[in-house]
């Protein structure tokens, strides 16, 4: 009696030997181009295999090809081996792409730039979540509150309140934090040739800033003295940075 598998009957539609082997990761482990991706597609191509023979094997469990399925996880097991062996060559190639991703994010990364984002995280939450949102503070505060925008009074002329007064100034803060936020942008793309028409400018945002973080830690909270210090110290790192650039650059166009 013969002992042979019986044929699929629905090979045409992907389940046959023939078209698993199109799905093998042999060929792709093979290849005579090493490379990260090429053990990862093998990882990817060899579950695919596995997964097709699984389904066939639910269909006809007994039998010689449960080898298969064991040549499978073996070959799946040697495709992650290979792809994070620190002595292969597709982890090579892998660090060195990651090293020069790293170097390039690195050269867009200032102080100049870091302001920028840390400055419009600063005016954004100064002025949501200070200023609109006006959340209670106890009942006390909030009967305080509620007299600043009841009680009115003559002010050269003009009738005002104290909550008048608060929420204005707080928007003029705002507008401060937005308009350093566009300096230091603008201060990033100098170049180190053309710095000294823009020097006194960036040493005044870094000496408004100063006073600025003076005020904070005085009549303010720790989160804003910690972000105003921030802000100061990068923007003198980053006005810094540019003169030693510029005095870089005089000093080789001398050469």
């Amino acid at each position: 009696m013969s002992t042979t598998e019986p044929r699929d009957s629905r090979d045409e539609q992907g389940f046959s030997r023939t078209r698993l082997s199109s799905a093998s990761p042999y060929r792709c482990l093979t290849s005579t181009k090493p490379s990260f991706a090429n053990s990862a597609l093998s990882l990817v191509s060899t579950q695919a295999g596995l997964w097709a023979d699984l389904e066939y094997l639910l269909i006809y469990p007994k039998g010689s090809y449960n080898t298969r399925i064991s040549a499978h996880f073996e070959a799946l097991h040697s495709s992650f081996a290979r792809a994070t062996n620190p002595n292969s060559l597709e982890s090579d190639k892998f660090d060195g792409n990651m090293s020069a991703l790293g170097a390039k994010a690195m050269g867009y990364v200032s102080f100049y730039r870091v302001a920028t984002f840390v400055l419009l995280m600063f005016c954004t939450g100064h002025t949501i979540g200070g200023m609109l949102q006006q959340k209670s503070m106890g009942p006390e505060a909030d009967a305080v509150f509620d007299s600043m925008k009841a009680v009115e009074f003559n002010f050269k002329g003009a009738t005002c309140t104290w909550y008048g007064f608060w929420f204005g100034s707080g928007l003029t803060a705002s507008i401060f934090l937005l308009l350093s936020t566009f300096i230091a942008w603008q201060l990033d793309n100098v170049p180190p040739e053309h710095w000294h028409l823009t020097s006194a400018i960036s040493w005044g945002l870094v000496a408004a800033h100063l006073a600025n973080t003076i005020l904070a830690w005085a009549y303010f909270f720790a989160g804003a003295g910690l972000l105003s210090t921030g802000v100061t110290t990068l923007l003198a790192a980053g006005a810094w940075r540019k003169e030693s650039q510029r005095a870089l650059a005089h000093s080789q166009k001398k050469l």
